[in-house]
């Protein structure tokens, strides 16, 4: 019997993630690949939620537009004006 990999649905940047009942591992890709252990308590698992969300902002999927927290003063402008004209909601 030959082994052979399951097909898969997810993106090339997905992270894996998955427990053995006392720690949550995180697999970051790469050359070496990393793994990161939280412990399985509430407080590890936002850290784990927060790694992936950190790494699905570089992902290189498209960002919507609640993504950007820094904008130029004249953006804020821009944005103002274009939103009391209707323009943007």
């Amino acid at each position: 019997m030959t082994a052979s990999r399951a097909q898969t649905f997810a993106p090339p940047n997905a992270l894996r993630l998955w427990t053995d009942g006392k720690s949550i591992y995180v697999e970051l890709s790469g050359n070496p690949v990393h793994i990161i252990s939280y412990r399985l308590t509430e407080q590890g698992l936002s850290k784990a939620l927060e790694l992936i969300k950190i790494k699905s902002e570089f992902a290189g999927e498209p960002q919507n537009e609640r993504t950007f927290k820094f904008k130029s003063a004249s953006a804020v402008l821009a944005e103002r004006i274009l939103r009391a004209q209707g323009i943007i909601k």
